[in-house]
């Protein structure tokens, strides 16, 4: 499980400083992957709908919810891939 996501269940009562590197953490991440993907949005391998950025977030909401509920699962990898494998075969599949 991300470590950042566990602490940023917390992040009210963690110190400011700690607060405003899991921000950025997730800052850094997002915009990472809204440039990846909108590259691929460029050279037509996928759309993004309706925008690169947003897909970002619902990527990452997703891989983190996924973790999370894996997490609780007896047979925690095969959860993950259960959820997270269609989804992100379907976004990929073709544009």
């Amino acid at each position: 499980i991300c470590l950042c996501s566990m602490l940023a269940a917390d992040l009210m009562v963690l110190p400011a400083d700690t607060q405003s590197e899991i921000q950025g953490f997730f800052q850094d991440t997002e915009a990472w992957l809204t440039s990846l993907l909108q590259q691929g949005a460029d050279d037509g391998c996928w759309a993004c709908q309706p925008s690169a950025a947003q897909e970002a977030k619902g990527l990452l909401a997703l891989l983190q919810g996924a973790q999370l509920m894996a997490r609780s699962s007896a047979n925690s990898a095969a959860t993950f891939e259960q959820v997270v494998y269609p989804l992100i075969d379907s976004k990929f599949s073709n544009p």
